[in-house]
């Protein structure tokens, strides 16, 4: 028997582990990531609440995600391989106080993404309410660019999701410049879990055995920010698409989802499974499952029963219901103004007037996705009045929010909301 130093989280408190090489096989890696929660500041400055998951529900996140890379689902077969990397939380869970909480532009993310903690980390890890931008508009568990920046993001309600390992170790990948695997959906980096399998390949192996900073980008967070970062490759760039025969809508819903529900869900499913799915958001039970539930009547549905708006909107309004639920349900109803409900519309053009509406932010994202001209001429005229100044819900966003809703509504305007999402 001898000892090996296998190192982990450059310029960490814990530098090194020692690790037990038997036998003459290859040590194990183990990658200590911090991790970082949004968290207002102590004194009261902002009136967002912060992510309340509990650091066991974090460690239960990395011991599931290192299962998975650790898992050998097929023997000898080439389609997984035993992939010895353990990912664990490094040091106490910190607080960040970047953005309020809700990821819902490109400038926000970079903010999260590479600037993160007050005391000294940026970490790698880190956990927002939720997140509504990545690389494009719509409703994500997790982002991470692909490439090797030390950093990923993931939702609370990702964490205590039943597919947190899969969330972490798909995004972990990401952060080690692994892209999507089209044609693959059994594989880690399929960005939808459609079985219990999640392959690693061994060439797949080597990138997370790849020596990362555990401490995050590595930024000083008191520094001045220097420009976002427009050359970044988001993974949704690659999506593979995704075939639906044969699953049931009830199935559907509670699959798992990384980066977006796919939009061509709209070609295996019609309103008798919207009404399916309007009844799921009415049962307690499925309370896990509403954000994405949210998403798929807001794909699906086909803008003519008004009741399939009224579950949407009653679960914006809800007060029981979570935060990234809130956020589904108010860019699903961004696709049904897409199709021409006018009580969709209406109900965002009225929440993006309000600067201290709960979902002003998402409410001006759903008007840019649902491509209607009326709703562009909504968003130019609330951003000539932006003023951005110590009134508004979001100070020092407006303006980008509206920008980018423009942009997103000329896209979908003149290209159709399945061509925005590269399908």
């Amino acid at each position: 028997m001898k000892w090996k130093v296998v190192r982990f989280g450059a310029g960490s408190l814990a530098a090194a582990l020692l690790s037990v090489q038997s036998n003459g096989a290859e040590a194990q890696q183990f990658h200590g990531l911090t991790v970082g929660t949004y968290a207002p500041c102590d004194f009261g400055c902002t009136p967002f609440p912060p992510v309340t998951v509990s650091a066991a529900e974090i460690d239960n996140m990395f011991n599931a995600a290192t299962n998975i890379l650790r898992d050998d689902v097929d023997g000898a077969g080439d389609a997984d391989q035993f992939c010895d990397v353990s990912l664990f939380r490094q040091q106490e869970v910190e607080p960040f106080m970047a953005g309020d909480g809700d990821v819902d532009s490109n400038e926000d993310f970079w903010n999260v993404s590479e600037y993160g903690s007050s005391y000294g980390h940026t970490n790698f890890v880190k956990i927002v309410r939720s997140i509504t931008y990545c690389g494009r508009t719509g409703f994500f568990e997790g982002c991470a660019p692909i490439g090797p920046r030390n950093s990923v993001v993931i939702t609370e309600g990702a964490v205590r999701s039943a597919g947190a390992g899969f969330v972490l170790a798909h995004e972990v990948g990401h952060s080690v410049s692994l892209g999507h695997q089209d044609g693959s959906p059994e594989n880690i980096m399929y960005p939808y879990v459609l079985s219990s399998a999640h392959g690693v390949w061994p060439w797949q192996c080597s990138a997370y055995n790849a020596p990362v900073d555990g401490d995050g980008p590595g930024y000083n967070p008191f520094t001045p920010r220097g420009p976002m970062d427009a050359t970044a490759k988001f993974p949704q760039d690659d999506h593979p698409r995704m075939d639906f025969s044969g699953v049931s809508i009830e199935e559907a819903a509670h699959r798992t989802y990384v980066d977006l529900v796919p939009a061509e869900v709209a070609d295996y499913y019609g309103d008798e499974d919207v009404a399916v799915l309007t009844r799921m958001l009415h049962d307690p039970r499925e309370a896990d499952h509403h954000a994405k539930i949210a998403q798929l009547i807001g794909l699906i549905a086909s803008g003519r029963d008004t009741r399939h708006t009224s579950a949407l909107l009653e679960l914006v309004k809800s007060r029981a219901a979570a935060r990234d639920a809130h956020a589904s349900a108010t860019i699903s109803l961004g696709y049904l103004a897409h199709r021409g409900d006018h009580a969709a519309f209406s109900f965002l053009a009225h929440h993006a007037r309000d600067i201290k509406s709960p979902v002003v932010a998402w409410a001006i994202q759903a008007l840019g996705l649902s491509g209607r001209e009326d709703a562009r001429a909504e968003l130019s005229r609330l951003e000539r009045d932006a003023d951005d100044d110590e009134k508004s819900a979001r100070p020092g966003r407006a303006r980008r929010l509206f920008r980018q809703a423009l942009r997103d509504n000329d896209d979908v305007r003149g290209r159709g909301l399945r061509a925005y999402y590269g399908r």
